[in-house]
């Protein structure tokens, strides 16, 4: 929690920073932003954004949904101000340079058209957020199985001050939807805000889940933050989700799911070795994908990269895990690390949907 505290203390000030360039950008293209009273509405942004994740225990529930989806949306319009930024600084100091009055009109223009393309930008990145894909992945084995097996796997749904108990419904209803054998959930259930999640009855929602056989689950970075782990597996199993901990299940079909903790938590959690059944590993963070591919196991499950959640993060994933996002053969084995149902800090998307991973599992 505490490192949690100071990360987004942290990421205030860096914003206010951001917040300042901003101003400067666009008081190039709109004369009134000129008054210095705006570089205060300016530098209130980052705040904005910060108190609903420092302060949310002092604020009222409604107060703080409002300071999270505000804040949000000026978190994703300084990260794309502030890359703008940087071409007008680069045209501010040729015109400082060369004296070219000609400049001036070119720098306000570039203005106007980068506050007319974020608002694009975050009208369709808003939009894609909230329509899910479903992803089918249709495996065969020799194992025994029990007939063909569904599996809905869903990761890093981030219940908490950004998304209720409406956005819980519709996790609900798309699941409902594929009307699975199981429901699969890959970690970052909640936000880090637990009581956020209880006070607003989340998890109750979870209660109208039909998959047809039950549901399992394991944990994330994100479920650790609120340091209330067992409260939320209690939470969660009260509500017949099985949370599984470096621990397998073993499904009436022939699969054994194997559910392990959080790799930034439980570190030192080894894969288990495989049987003779069908074995799929679930681990939040992709990083055992080819011990669990060495232990002779046929599926691999992750999540929790979000596959950078919009550009250009997902130059960062590629380069800090071996598979950030879609399917991968590691041997025999199958891996899929999913772009995530819900979302981090900011109601946007843009590069890969927030997806359902559809499995059907079935002998050869």
């Amino acid at each position: 929690m505490k490192e949690r505290n100071r990360f987004y203390l942290f990421q205030g000030g860096l914003g206010i920073l951001c917040a300042l360039l901003q101003w400067l950008l666009f008081r190039s293209g709109f004369d009134f932003l000129r008054n210095p009273a705006w570089v205060l509405l300016f530098l209130l942004e980052p705040l904005i954004y910060t108190l609903p994740n420092l302060a949310e225990k002092y604020m009222p529930l409604s107060l703080v949904r409002l300071c999270a989806w505000a804040g949000g949306y000026g978190f994703i319009f300084t990260y794309y101000a502030t890359m703008a930024a940087v071409p007008f600084l680069l045209m501010k100091g040729a015109w400082w340079i060369t004296g070219w009055n000609g400049l001036e009109n070119w720098i306000s223009l570039y203005s106007r058209l980068v506050l007319a393309a974020l608002f694009i930008l975050i009208v369709f990145g808003s939009w894609r957020a909230f329509h899910p894909q479903v992803v089918h992945l249709d495996l065969t084995t020799h194992k025994p199985v029990g007939g063909p097996v569904t599996f809905a796997f869903v990761s890093d749904i981030h219940f908490g001050i950004l998304l209720g108990p409406w956005f819980a419904r519709r996790f609900v209803r798309d699941l409902n939807r594929l009307s699975p054998d199981y429901i699969l959930m890959g970690g970052d259930i909640i936000d880090g805000n637990l009581h956020v999640v209880e006070k607003s009855h989340i998890f109750e929602e979870l209660r109208n889940l039909e998959p047809k056989k039950g549901t399992l689950a394991v944990l994330g970075n994100h479920d650790h933050y609120s340091g209330h782990t067992e409260r939320e597996k209690d939470m969660l199993e009260h509500l017949g989700i099985r949370v599984l901990l470096n621990e397998g299940f073993l499904t009436d079909e022939g699969v054994m799911v194997n559910g392990m903790g959080d790799f930034l938590y439980h570190p030192l959690s080894e894969v288990p070795p495989s049987d003779a059944h069908f074995s799929i590993v679930m681990e939040h963070e992709p990083v055992s994908m080819k011990e669990a591919a060495r232990a002779g196991h046929d599926l691999f499950l992750a999540g929790h990269t979000h596959a950078g959640q919009f550009w250009p993060n997902r130059y960062f994933t590629k380069k800090a895990f071996d598979l950030d996002y879609g399917a991968k053969k590691y041997g025999n084995m199958t891996a899929y690390v999913t772009s995530g149902y819900g979302m981090w800090g900011t109601p946007f998307r843009l590069g890969p949907k927030p997806e359902i991973v559809m499995i059907t599992v079935r002998c050869m």
